[in-house]
């Protein structure tokens, strides 16, 4: 968590990692909501503040009005959710690895009483790893229909905003006036000027905001068949796609390798200085794209440089090839190098040093289309990218 003016407090090391409304580890403390069944708060270890809370929910496809408080002095609320209930809490683990804590309980209609979904949400933290785990199962009494009505997993934060890696990875679509969609397949990250928290919900894409400082992740819409789910709470996370590309594709575990190889026990095939900067795909050239000038004559695509009538004639701007033709060079033998497909996740330019596994002879910077845009310098084992 953001440290202090002072020095920050820490959890004791032998200190249980669960109690009964309590998870922690090296790095925060995960406060557990008898009542609702979810998470009151998630803090660091001192005066720190809370940087999210999370409860489940059913949407109703219109707000309404529900009493609140006690019967001698009841008053009314609006709202567009059901309310959730706790029934219980029990400690699965108290560690010294693992700290884990069940919840179970009912969603509920506020004004008919009747139950609309059960819930079992369990919640681990583990030693040395600043991220919460949480899985939850439902047992629907009442089918969501609509887009409005859906069961959602409600999260309270400072402010919540969508990943920056690529275009794909967000998509705002028009929705309410007190609502927001979105589309995040990879994470969603919650900010401010001192707090970073990443929502890793792989196989759950679609969210709502619901206003500054509340976000909804749609489980449960229309059709959906899936009763589990699962996600992580990272905290403070610097790269956080990385944080989601680790969820996404885990370690492949072989166990036939004989050994080490000769070079020694450690070693890779590719290694970036920038952990922004990610590897999203290795091609070997003889599956690259093709482009020359001439080929533009069969393209389907009016670029505005010529009709497509089928005189043959190149769509391409003249003055564009004599560009493309002063950085294009020959053809490289089949089998001899490969190309890498590097992706910025951060919206932060820099520049990064690709190293391999043998010390390459040559590297070029192409486009999409196999055009060399620019020669790129050899140091060492690897090439230098901008």
């Amino acid at each position: 968590m953001p440290s202090s003016p002072g020095p920050a407090e820490t959890a004791d090391e032998n200190a249980a990692l669960a109690d009964e409304l309590l998870l922690r580890n090296e790095f925060f403390e995960v406060h557990i909501n008898p009542q609702t069944g979810g998470i009151e708060r998630i803090k660091g270890y001192g005066r720190q503040p809370n940087v999210l809370s999370q409860q489940l929910a059913f949407r109703f496809p219109r707000e309404r009005s529900v009493p609140t408080g006690d019967d001698d002095a009841s008053q009314e609320t609006s709202t567009w959710y059901s309310e959730m209930v706790g029934h219980g809490v029990e400690v699965l683990s108290a560690g010294p690895h693992i700290g884990e804590i069940r919840t179970h309980g009912d969603i509920v209609d506020q004004l008919s009483g009747t139950r609309i979904a059960g819930f079992r949400q369990t919640f681990r933290t583990l030693r040395y790893r600043p991220s919460v785990e949480v899985e939850i199962e439902l047992e629907l009494d009442q089918a969501p229909e609509g887009i409005p009505g859906a069961i959602t997993w409600r999260r309270g934060s400072p402010t919540a905003t969508p990943p920056q890696p690529s275009p794909a990875a967000y998509l705002a679509v028009p929705s309410r006036p007190e609502t927001t969609g979105s589309r995040a397949p990879y994470y969603v990250e919650i900010a401010n000027e001192s707090n970073r928290v990443t929502l890793v919900t792989p196989g759950m894409p679609f969210y709502r905001k619901t206003g500054d400082r509340m976000i909804d992740a749609i489980l449960v819409p229309e059709g959906e068949q899936r009763r589990k789910f699962s996600m992580t709470i990272a905290v403070d996370q610097a790269y956080p796609m990385q944080e989601a590309l680790d969820h996404l594709v885990p370690p492949v575990v072989r166990h036939d390798v004989p050994g080490p190889p000769a070079a020694g026990v450690q070693g890779w095939f590719f290694h970036l200085d920038s952990r922004n900067v990610q590897i999203t795909r290795v091609l070997d050239l003889a599956d690259l794209p093709t482009w020359t000038p001439d080929d533009t004559a069969n393209d389907p695509i009016d670029d505005g440089f010529g009709d497509l009538d089928g005189s043959g004639q190149p769509e391409t701007d003249p003055d564009e090839q004599d560009q493309w033709s002063e950085y294009d060079q020959p053809t490289l033998p089949d089998g001899f190098g490969f190309a890498v497909r590097l992706q910025e996740t951060e919206g932060r330019h820099r520049s990064t040093t690709l190293r391999c596994w043998r010390t390459p002879i040559m590297a070029r910077q192409r486009d999409f289309e196999g055009r060399t845009l620019a020669e790129l310098p050899i140091e060492g084992d690897g090439c230098v990218s901008t």
